[in-house]
C-alpha cells in the first residue's frame, strides 16, 4: 500500500470519530491538569537573586575587577619575560 494512501485512510478514519462531550470527563480533566501544574511562584518574577542579595552583586563585581587586574598584570609579566628571553638569546649569539 502506498504511504500517502495509508496516511489518507488513517486520517479519514480518525477524522470520522466524534466522541460525545461529557461535562463530567471535562471536569475530571481540568482537575487532573490543576494537580499536575505547579503553583505559580510570583517571587521569582518580582525579586531577582541579585536584588535579594546585594552582597552577592558586590562580591561578583570585586571578583571581576580582581580577575581582570590579575590578567593584565600577568600579560605584562609575560611580555617582560619574552623581551628578556629575546635579549638573552641575542647576547648569547654575540658571545659565541
Amino acid at each position: 500500500m502506498n504511504t500517502d494512501r495509508f496516511n489518507d485512510s488513517i486520517r479519514r478514519k480518525l477524522d470520522s470519530i466524534r466522541p460525545d462531550f461529557s461535562e463530567k470527563s471535562w471536569t475530571r480533566m481540568q482537575a487532573a491538569l490543576q494537580q499536575a501544574t505547579p503553583p505559580p511562584s510570583y517571587q521569582t518574577f518580582t525579586v531577582s537573586r541579585w536584588s535579594a542579595r546585594p552582597w552577592l552583586m558586590a562580591a561578583a563585581a570585586v571578583s571581576f575587577v580582581v580577575l581582570v587586574s590579575f590578567a593584565a598584570w600577568q600579560r605584562g609579566e609575560i611580555n617582560n619575560l619574552r623581551r628578556t628571553v629575546s635579549r638573552l638569546s641575542k647576547s648569547r649569539t654575540i658571545v659565541q
